[in-house]
């Protein structure tokens, strides 16, 4: 049996970057593939689908379309020959040619050698997606692994799916002299682009002759005499030589990762922000991981999985908004949300759209080549780059520029600094930031007042004016010991003459002292020891702290809250959906403790978009404790006035209170621990 430290299976783009890697840094490394050496862009995708579209827009290439599919195969092999075992040899990398299964997290069986690893990389890309169409499994239908076998370009072609694959394809087929007719079960192309890249493509494509079905669904599939029928829902038929399914795409994950207890779901192998599955020797990247079926998001990955590999410290895996091209023509390139997506995560006002059309770019003019756009979305005023989309024919080369500036985190009105040549597509980026000025910065500059929404801040604004004027008469003077011993008789005779108004000025002024966040709410505890009797004097503190740290929660939510996370890091999201799982816990333990000050407390949760509600609850019940221990020591006063001595806080918060407070923190986040500790029995 033979051992290794590094065993990747999988042989596409990412298992070639951490195999390669790992063999350069000195590592003996295994690389396991089952099919073809280059994975799927290699051997079905990128490379062969690029060479058939090279041929439908190159003219010379064009003339020769008969053997356009003989030229894709023959550049295929060719690029194949760098990333064959006799390649990889040549570069110290062992490869073993079969299809790997788990014996257990450390073993592997392939055909019938069993090979022991340290740790592993599971790279096993994807497959075409087969929908359960009635009769399909009878029909020779092509997949894009098998469309680029056929021996010529078919007279007809029908094309199910709407996707990035589908689209180039189709498109490619149709310049090369196939009546091609493509199916798509919803009314738009290119779900994940924005509606007016969708309707550029859709235009282009009934321009060139390609026969559309948007809406329909498949309904079944038949085969005679060499021809497909496809029948539609909406009962119209579609009779071709070929049928071609392009859908989706699902992770290759039959390996017996049961036996490796590597947890797996039907998105893919799941990973953590390392790329570590549930065994952390046992990585994944790529498209069996579920996420951006893409070569570069691979690379990427398998970049990030070698260092791991190779160095004592973890690196994470890329978080930037993934770049993606559509190699129709005019090709359709992006990154990010659509503004649909951006406007209900960021808020529609706090967005800004530059929308440049390429018949305003000199360059499109020149070749004629002007129906497509750059559309960039930012945060408005900073003008931080959230997302974008390009259509043009090159969109794919003018992407990285916006791409690079969202990473990197330029705003776009710098990109106006740069010196781009004239005359090129780019340009188009630059008038884009140029706009920034004209269509945002200008008209705000004149009527700053337009863009700020003033009835949110009338609550807090309220608050800070009462605090002003609280601090200007010194309100605050008033919560002390020393005129708590100097005028307690009064305060007594008060109450024991107005019994019932008493209790309800008291709440009202704690409830106004708590919501302007006064100093003083512990003498006002003690006041109410004083005053009244124990358990009233504790409910008449609870109630008045509640309404008081309602009132300010409620307007820092409303000025602050929204706003803030809208406009807040990964980071800052992650505590608050960590919060939110478990906020009683967290806030029952914020009220037990007093670690940090009352008013931090009480504004804090507006933040992470705490429900009212709960918020209202954990505040009433976290406080009991410590208010109690504050009017049960009120309530020795009388001694102490009478004594003439003096007062400490710390005589109050003795070791035995503090003890018991700090129990009643620790069994509030026992809920915490609990939920973990199921979740990690689970898995």
């Amino acid at each position: 049996m033979r051992k290794y430290p590094i065993v990747v299976i999988g042989a596409g783009a990412g298992g070639l970057v951490i195999a390669i890697g790992a063999t350069r840094a000195g590592k003996k490394v295994l690389l396991v593939e089952k099919g073809h050496y280059g994975g799927d862009c290699t051997n079905f995708g990128c490379i062969p689908s690029k060479s058939l579209i090279a041929s439908g827009e190159d003219r010379k290439l064009y003339a020769q379309k008969k053997g356009a599919l003989e030229r894709v195969r023959g550049i295929v092999s060719e690029v194949r020959s760098h990333e064959d075992p006799e390649a990889l040899a040549k570069m110290g990398v062992e490869t073993l040619t079969g299809k790997a299964v788990f014996l257990d997290s450390h073993h592997i069986q392939v055909g019938e050698e069993v090979i022991e690893g340290e740790k592993f990389v599971i790279a096993t890309g994807s497959s075409p997606l087969i929908p359960s169409v009635e009769g399909l499994d009878k029909t020779s239908y092509l997949t894009n692994e098998t469309i680029f076998d056929l021996p010529g370009i078919p007279k007809t072609l029908t094309v199910l799916g709407g996707g990035p694959i589908g689209c180039e394809l189709a498109q490619a087929f149709q310049k090369l002299g196939t009546q091609v007719a493509l199916v798509h079960r919803h009314t738009y192309l290119l779900k994940k682009e924005e509606p007016e890249a969708q309707g550029r493509i859709k235009e282009a494509f009934k321009k060139e002759g390609i026969d559309l079905y948007l809406g329909p669904s498949p309904k079944s599939v038949s085969e005679q005499g060499g021809k497909i029928t496809l029948l539609l829902d909406s009962g119209k038929e579609i009779v071709s030589d070929h049928l071609l399914v392009s859908i989706g795409r699902r992770p290759n994950v039959e390996m017996g990762l049961e036996a490796a207890h590597v947890s797996c779901s039907k998105k893919g192998i799941e990973v953590d922000k390392y790329g570590r599955t549930s065994q952390k020797h046992i990585f994944a990247i790529g498209d069996v991981t579920g996420g951006p079926q893409f070569t570069h998001a691979a690379e990427n990955q398998g970049r990030a999985v070698l260092t791991s590999l190779l160095l004592p410290v973890k690196k994470k895996i890329s978080t930037q908004a993934m770049p993606r091209t559509t190699y129709t023509d005019p090709e359709v390139a992006s990154f990010g949300p659509k503004q649909a997506e951006a406007e209900e995560k960021y808020g529609k006002e706090n967005l800004a759209i530059y929308f440049v059309p390429l018949s305003e770019n000199d360059r499109a003019v020149t070749t004629g080549r002007t129906e497509g756009f750059v559309k960039v979305i930012t945060k408005k005023l900073s003008s931080k780059i959230v997302g974008a989309t390009i259509v043009a024919p090159r969109a794919g080369e003018m992407l990285p520029e916006l791409s690079l500036a969202a990473k990197e985190k330029i705003p776009l009105r710098r990109i106006g600094d740069l010196i781009h040549p004239y005359p090129t597509y780019n340009l188009a980026i630059r008038k884009a930031a140029d706009l920034w000025l004209i269509q945002t910065f200008l008209p705000w500059l004149r009527k700053p007042a337009k863009w700020i929404n003033w009835k949110r801040w009338i609550p807090l604004a309220v608050i800070v004016l009462l605090m002003i004027i609280a601090y200007s008469f010194d309100v605050h003077k008033y919560f002390t010991f020393e005129m708590l011993k100097e005028r307690h008789g009064q305060l007594k005779g008060w109450v024991t003459s107005s019994p019932v108004v008493a209790p309800i000025v008291f709440t009202l002024i704690y409830t106004l002292a708590t919501s302007l966040s006064l100093p003083g709410g512990a003498i006002l505890s003690l006041l109410g020891g004083f005053l009244f009797p124990i358990p009233w004097s504790t409910l008449y503190v609870v109630i008045g702290a509640t309404i008081g740290a309602s009132v300010i929660f409620l307007a820092a939510r409303t000025a602050f809250g929204d706003l803030l996370r809208k406009k807040t890091g990964k980071f800052i999201q992650k505590m608050e959906k960590g919060f939110q799982e478990n906020t009683w816990s967290y806030l029952l333990f914020l009220r037990f403790i007093p670690l940090f000050p009352f008013w931090v407390v009480n504004i804090a949760p507006a933040f992470f978009n705490v429900a009212f509600s709960t918020y209202v609850w954990t505040t009433f019940v976290g406080i009991i404790p410590g208010a109690y221990v504050y009017t049960q020591a009120g309530a020795g006063f009388s001694a102490i006035f009478t004594s003439g001595g003096s007062f400490s806080i710390d005589t109050i918060f003795n070791v035995q209170v503090r003890i018991a407070l700090v129990a009643l923190a620790v069994f509030s986040l026992v809920p915490i621990f609990v939920k973990k500790w199921i979740h990690r029995k689970k898995r």
